[in-house]
């Protein structure tokens, strides 16, 4: 069995250590996704690349989707008791996340989480909502009638004629790990 599926790694959640294949699975529980599971996949590097690992190898958009908007929710939640804070990087990396699922309608959401707030809009780069190719999301992104696939076109379109996306093979690519992971 692979390492990131059976390792243990820093970090307590619900008190014990979780593996990958354990935190997916404590995510179907009745709570689903936890505030605590998000921090720990955020502070934990290791956890994080194993999720890239096992994500390239056995795709689950419900639980990427789930895991992304879990973060989204966190970040829009004002927390002062306990001083959570998503960080820019957990958001890219929850986009990523689902992206390596290629499902071309998850580019809205992408879109979607580009455009939460000024920060995110800066943050999150446009690469991740391309994970599809290029050519297939403004396609898809033209056939929808929304004023946010609209933009999302504009916006897309205007990156590819400057060449935003020359390098798109290599930030997708297995032989990489992103500088955010």
């Amino acid at each position: 069995m692979p390492w990131y599926l059976t390792a243990q790694y820093g970090g307590l959640i619900n008190n014990f250590k979780m593996t990958v294949t354990e935190f997916i699975e404590s995510a179907t529980l009745p709570d689903g996704i936890t505030k605590e599971m998000v921090i720990e996949l955020q502070d934990n590097k290791e956890l994080r690349k194993g999720f890239v690992h096992h994500f390239r190898e056995h795709k689950n958009r419900d639980f990427a989707l789930a895991l992304l908007n879990k973060i989204v929710e966190i970040r829009n939640t004002p927390s002062n008791a306990d001083d959570t804070f998503i960080e820019g990087e957990t958001l890219i990396y929850g986009c990523y996340l689902l992206g390596l699922n290629g499902y071309v309608e998850d580019a809205l959401k992408v879109w979607e989480v580009k455009m939460n707030d000024f920060d995110t809009y800066c943050f999150v780069d446009v690469q991740l909502a391309v994970f599809a190719g290029v050519y297939t999301t403004l396609l898809y992104l033209k056939g929808i009638d929304s004023k946010e696939a609209a933009d999302a076109y504009e916006y897309i379109e205007k990156c590819a004629e400057a060449g935003d996306f020359e390098d798109i093979d290599e930030y997708y690519s297995r032989s990489t790990m992103p500088w955010f992971v």
